[in-house]
C-alpha cells in the first residue's frame, strides 16, 4: 500500500493485490510486486496482457455482474464514457498488466454504496472511486479463489471491499478476537465496515469453502 510520502509496504502474504486510488490515479499495487507512480519495486513490472475485447468467459460463467444478460438489471448497469474514461486513466499500467476494459465494467449496488467490477483478460479489479477511494485488483484465479479484498481506511477503523463468485450469498467473517460475523454478498461484492476483521470464508468458483486473508 502506498502512503502519502511515496513509500511502498509490502504484506507478508502476496495472494491479494491491493491498490489504492488518488483522486485520479491508480498508485500502487501490493502483493504483485508492481508500484505505479514515483517508486518503483525491486521486482519487474509483470508482462502486459492484451487489452480483452469480451468478458473472459472464466469470469462470465462465476460472476453474474460481469454476464451480459444481467446488464440493465436491478443494481447492475453499465458504465457510462464518462465513466469509462476515469476509469482508463486511472488503471494506468494496471490496464495492460490484467488487459482491462472499462468499456465492460460494471456498476453495481451494494446497499447505499455503488462500485465498480472491471473485468480483463488477465484479471480483474473492484473499486470504489465514488466514495472512499479505493480498489483492488487480482488475476483471474484470485478472482475465481474469492481472494480479491482492499481495505480502505486508517489502522483500526479499516473498511474492506471485497469480490466474490457466485454462489456466495453470504461471507462469514472472522475478527481477530475470535468472533465471527454473517456478511451479506450482494451483486458479487461484499462490504465489511466494522474494524477488527481479519479472513473471511468463501465458497471459490469450484464450490468450495476457502478462508482468504484480509487487508487490516
Amino acid at each position: 500500500m502506498k502512503s502519502g510520502d511515496g513509500t511502498v509496504a509490502r504484506r507478508p502474504k502476496p495472494r491479494l493485490i491491493a491498490v489504492l486510488l488518488g483522486m485520479a490515479a491508480l498508485v500502487a499495487v501490493v502483493g504483485g510486486g508492481v508500484a505505479l507512480g514515483t517508486s518503483m519495486s525491486a521486482q519487474p513490472e509483470p508482462p502486459p496482457a492484451p487489452k480483452t475485447a469480451t468478458v473472459p468467459s472464466q469470469l462470465s460463467a462465476h460472476f453474474a455482474a460481469l454476464d451480459t444478460s444481467t446488464a440493465g438489471s436491478a443494481g447492475i448497469a453499465s458504465a457510462s464514457s464518462e465513466t469509462q474514461s476515469h476509469l482508463e486513466s486511472s488503471a494506468k499500467g494496471l490496464d495492460e498488466q490484467f488487459g482491462l476494459n472499462p468499456s465492460l465494467a460494471r456498476r453495481v449496488s451494494y446497499g447505499d454504496a455503488h462500485l465498480w467490477v472491471e473485468p480483463g483478460s488477465a484479471g480483474m479489479c473492484v473499486t470504489d472511486y465514488e466514495g472512499a477511494g479505493g480498489g483492488s485488483c487480482g488475476s483471474i484465479a484470485e478472482a475465481l479463489e474469492g481472494s480479491i479484498a482492499v481495505g480502505v481506511g486508517n489502522t483500526g477503523s479499516v473498511v474492506v471491499y471485497g469480490l466474490v463468485p457466485n454462489g456466495n450469498s453470504q461471507i462469514v467473517v472472522h475478527d481477530a478476537d475470535g468472533t465471527t460475523e454473517d456478511v451479506p454478498v450482494e451483486n458479487n461484492v461484499y462490504i465489511i465496515r466494522h474494524s477488527g476483521a481479519v479472513s473471511a470464508e468463501v465458497i471459490d468458483a469450484g464450490g468450495q469453502h476457502t478462508t482468504v486473508e484480509l487487508p487490516r
